[in-house]
């Protein structure tokens, strides 16, 4: 028997990562598009994006990482759909993350920031 837990997710797909490397250097500062809040780029693996906040950085817990499989299947979601919005992304698709991943997503050259309250993301690939 295998529990959920021991399923070790899949990386994220090396040009999502190469997208996300260019638009997303150390260091980076990326403010979450409703609230504003403040997202420090520690580093972008293929395993996701590691972020420090102003919260994680007050308690010293250090960068924290944004799973990758969150900001890929909100990638994929987007180029699909040609639209993405936060509620679908939080209550649809079960990102936790979402405030961070569609700020993220909007760094991106092809996607237009449309909507901040609430969030919404538009392709133009």
């Amino acid at each position: 028997d295998h529990t959920l837990d021991e399923v070790a997710p899949e990386p994220m797909p090396e040009s999502l990562v190469e997208r996300l490397m260019a638009a997303l250097p150390t260091g980076t500062l990326v403010t979450t598009l409703s609230s504003g809040a403040t997202n420090r780029i520690a580093a972008v693996t293929s395993d996701g994006v590691w972020v420090e906040t102003d919260r994680s950085r007050a308690v010293g817990a250090g960068p924290q990482l944004v799973d990758g499989w969150m900001i890929d299947l909100a990638w994929t979601a987007l180029q699909a759909d040609g639209e993405l919005t936060n509620t679908h992304l939080l209550n649809d698709l079960h990102v936790h993350r979402s405030s961070f991943v569609c700020a993220a997503l909007a760094q991106l050259p092809q996607v237009d920031v449309i909507g901040r309250r609430p969030i919404k993301l538009a392709w133009r690939g």
